[in-house]
């Protein structure tokens, strides 16, 4: 508690809200098809320094008590081809997807300011029907700090939640 109050290094605290998943061409070989990871979240900074985030990465806790993580790759670009449905093949829209990609926003972090918005990951095509035990968000500031958060898919906010404070048409 001391050390927030007088150290100058940035400390991003936040939740994944919740976790999409899709599938989408690999942008690099559009003939394979992979699973994507559309993560709603939401990130602060607990401590007076601004943070500026340069690279985030995703694992995925898959399978047993000592399965390992699995790292899947963050999409860069314009994601304006991307569509989404649910489980029963209605469409899905996300007003201003673009706009509100994190690793778009070049505003930093600030002391107590929530700084909402989406990461969206690629991965192997055979996580869209894997059962996920964790996934662990690992954000990277400027200085090369690194930034965890770590969620269970039973501790996901509610859709209807998501929905209002995102503007996702079609969830609930």
């Amino acid at each position: 508690m001391l050390l927030d109050r007088i150290s100058d290094r940035p400390k991003i605290r936040g939740k994944i809200m919740q976790v999409m998943r899709g599938r989408k061409n690999d942008p690099r070989n559009p003939a394979v098809m992979m699973t994507s990871f559309t993560l709603f979240l939401y990130l602060t900074n607990l401590r007076k320094s601004p943070a500026h985030l340069i690279d985030h990465w995703l694992e995925l806790k898959i399978g047993g008590i000592f399965s390992k993580y699995e790292r899947v790759l963050i999409i860069r670009g314009n994601m304006s081809d991307l569509h989404f449905s649910d489980k029963d093949g209605k469409e899905l829209t996300i007003p201003d997807l673009n706009q509100r990609l994190l690793n778009h926003q070049r505003t930093p972090i600030e002391f107590g300011t929530a700084f909402v918005g989406f990461l969206i990951f690629l991965g192997d095509l055979k996580f869209y029907q894997a059962k996920i035990r964790k996934y662990k968000l690992t954000s990277i500031d400027v200085f090369g700090h690194k930034h965890r958060i770590v969620v269970r898919p039973e501790r996901f906010w509610d859709l209807g939640y998501i929905q209002d404070v995102f503007g996702v048409k079609g969830l609930v």
